[in-house]
């Protein structure tokens, strides 16, 4: 159980590093995938607390600057400002209970089909938490320094961008549970991922080249 304990621990604090001023942006497509390998289909409780785990270390490293805010910004001391972080990461992380609960019962249901249900269910329980919470955070907004990834934003907005970076994890994911379970690797699944992933660059280079060359040509104006 340590190591699933672990596994969850470096899954989370990893959302640090996709944001300012790390800007890893490039481990998001693979970084939940220690999260997916530490829970059990034959252990749903301790997959609760996994899950509920996840959610405040992810929350915590990504809003870790609540602390100095309410510090320098308030009387409270430093004690009461970790204390607020903390009851903010618990509140705001559990929106990731309800998405990793159903990794294993979408699996059942769906079989190999649950790398695309997943994707989805987070694409929606995002959608409903900008809604709810404060600071709403969809995965998406992560490969904003990637103009190839994200100019599929202009068509789809910024869901389709976390779709594709979920979807990317699950398919590695259905890798370690294939792997684990039969010893074999979904070789479809990721020639399918890989593919969509091809075309969303292609299409994003040619589409931020274009935008480049109008804003080159474009009439220019001075003021003073």
């Amino acid at each position: 159980m340590i190591w699933r304990i672990l596994a969850t621990v470096l899954a989370g604090a990893s959302m640090s590093l996709f944001a300012p001023e790390w800007n890893l942006h490039g481990l998001q497509w693979f970084m939940l995938v220690p999260m997916f390998w530490a829970l059990h289909a034959d252990t749903p409780r301790h997959n609760r607390w996994l899950a509920f785990l996840y959610g405040t270390v992810a929350v915590g490293s990504i809003f870790w600057w609540i602390v100095d805010t309410v510090s320098l910004f308030s009387n409270i001391p430093l004690p009461g400002a970790i204390a607020i972080h903390l009851l903010f990461s618990v509140a705001y992380g559990l929106p990731w209970l309800p998405i990793f609960l159903f990794v294993h019962p979408f699996r059942e249901r769906m079989g190999s089909f649950w790398v695309l249900a997943m994707p989805a269910w987070v694409v929606l329980v995002e959608y409903l938490s900008s809604y709810v919470l404060l600071f709403p955070y969809q995965q998406g907004a992560v490969q904003y320094r990637v103009p190839q990834i994200i100019q599929l934003a202009s068509i789809t907005g910024v869901a389709g961008v976390s779709f594709l970076v979920l979807w990317s994890n699950c398919v590695l994911a259905e890798c370690v549970y294939r792997w684990r379970e039969r010893g074999v690797i979904p070789w479809r699944h990721v020639a399918a991922v890989s593919s969509v992933i091809a075309l969303v660059m292609a299409f994003g280079t040619y589409r931020h080249g274009q935008v480049e060359s109008d804003l080159q040509n474009a009439e220019t104006f001075r003021f003073g």
